[in-house]
């Protein structure tokens, strides 16, 4: 693992979270890919059951029996044809992730993150979340017997906040969003430090092993394909962790020779909340993006006015 902002580098049994610098900067996590080479091909995979596990060697749990899973992944691509030729594309795909246990893509981070906790020995989670990540953790914790506390903006809604305490989350509302800073993040830190808990959003650079859940979206795209890679790949983002994530599967295929080329990313943003969009249009430091100011959309999951910094590299 290597910090992206200091290039501090950690060894796998580190168990690191964080950077030890505090500078915010994401660990990015690589593989061993020449061992992977001897292990894995197209032929093992296709061999497999589906689900995100199936890509195991290429997540970062070393023991399998730490794996807490719900089913997630597997799920089908299609073929969105009347919706193609409306918009004069000869292909057009979509991966539904809908189908996923708690509704959502969030599921694929959170098995991975819960089950690195369960790895590393930690009995409590947190997030800063009031939407499908808060919810995705708090089934997997409760399925792993973890406890989850999740700090909300104060104005999330009441149908959100039931399906967080259905799974038994404690849930705590926090206020200040007018501040310039999300007051959620700012409490999940400071309660991470002083009471060592682990911090498992999914979003930035406070823990690096759930973002590399979702680069089993496009593992499971290629195969989909016929171990081929699309042309483009459109991702709706709020604090990015799904585009950062598909990128970083694509990277993994290519590495391992599975593919032969990279396919174009679009971010797709609302335009009343567009801070990503905004800063590549500015071509902005990845490191300093600037919030957006009063956030207003009917897409309220990409509601995110401060993150974004894996997905603006």
């Amino acid at each position: 693992m290597k910090c992206a902002r200091c290039g501090k580098r950690y060894a796998p049994s580190s168990g690191a979270i964080r950077c030890a610098n505090r500078d915010d900067g994401r660990l990015d996590i690589s593989y061993d890919y020449d061992a992977l080479r001897e292990a894995l091909s197209p032929e093992e995979l296709s061999k497999r059951q589906s689900g995100v596990w199936k890509y195991r060697e290429l997540l970062p749990v070393d023991d399998p029996k730490h794996i807490v899973s719900l089913g997630e992944g597997g799920v089908p691509l299609i073929h969105a044809r009347r919706l193609g030729e409306k918009l004069g594309l000869e292909q057009l795909l979509v991966l539904d992730d809908t189908r996923n246990p708690t509704g959502s893509f969030k599921d694929r981070p959170m098995t991975v993150g819960v089950s690195k906790a369960v790895e590393l020995g930690y009995e409590t989670v947190v997030s800063a979340s009031s939407g499908n990540a808060a919810a995705a953790l708090s089934a997997y914790s409760a399925k792993a017997g973890l406890r989850c506390i999740t700090f909300v903006p104060e104005l999330a809604s009441d149908a959100k906040l039931a399906q967080l305490t259905m799974y038994g989350a404690m849930v705590v509302k926090v206020r200040g969003l007018e501040s310039g800073e999300d007051p959620t993040v700012k409490m999940l830190k400071e309660a991470c430090d002083r009471y060592n808990w682990y911090p498992c959003p999914s979003f930035g650079p406070m823990n690096p092993y759930q973002a590399e859940g979702p680069k089993t979206m496009s593992f499971e795209i290629v195969e989909g394909l016929g171990w081929t890679t699309p042309g483009w790949v459109f991702v709706p983002v709020g604090a990015g962790g799904a585009l950062a994530g598909n990128w970083k599967g694509y990277r993994d295929f290519e590495e391992l020779d599975f593919i032969k080329s990279m396919p174009k990313m679009v971010a797709v943003q609302s335009s009343g909340c567009a801070p990503v969009v905004r800063a590549h249009e500015q071509g902005a430091d990845p490191m300093k993006i600037p919030p957006w100011n009063r956030p207003d959309s009917v897409a309220t999951g990409l509601m995110d006015p401060f993150h974004g910094t894996a997905t603006l590299r």
